[in-house]
């Protein structure tokens, strides 16, 4: 049986977690995530730097979603701290659509993503010889471009 949810997830110096009726905010140095939860089968508790996920039954449902809300919200903090990349990027219909590769540092923040058809393109060619690549990166040719002014 996995205990993924009882766990206590720490909080880095700058992160602030507020607890809501039926949501978390995570607020921290790349931005806010929140973290929709059900009150009725899960509580959640900010103390000593971390938070803590608990279930309020022993229902096998109730126990599944106590490790998916801490995980989620181990991900929020993480998303806040260092940011996402690498990640699948999915529509409401849980398509895949993109892949996403960085965050532009600013307010609020700007996510960057390859289209997911990129992706298939790039697996149906043939492999060829690697050279240099000509021009200069686009983050180059826009001195303001990571420093996240407009």
């Amino acid at each position: 049986m996995s205990r993924v949810g009882l766990l206590a997830i720490p909080l880095p110096a700058g992160v602030v977690v507020s607890v809501e009726p039926a949501s978390v905010s995570v607020t921290g140095p790349r931005g806010k995530l929140s973290v929709a939860y059900d009150p009725s089968r899960i509580s959640i508790v900010v103390e000593d730097g971390s938070v803590r996920v608990r279930r309020k039954s022993e229902a096998r449902s109730v126990r599944a979603l106590h490790g998916l809300v801490r995980s989620l919200l181990a991900n929020a903090v993480t998303g806040v701290v260092h940011g996402f990349s690498g990640g699948g990027l999915f529509n409401e219909q849980g398509e895949l659509i993109g892949l996403t590769t960085f965050m532009r540092n600013r307010n609020p923040p700007a996510f960057y993503a390859i289209p997911s058809s990129w992706l298939i393109e790039v697996s149906e060619r043939q492999a060829g010889p690697v050279g240099p690549l000509l021009g200069r990166p686009f983050w180059q040719t826009d001195p303001n471009f990571l420093e996240g002014k407009p």
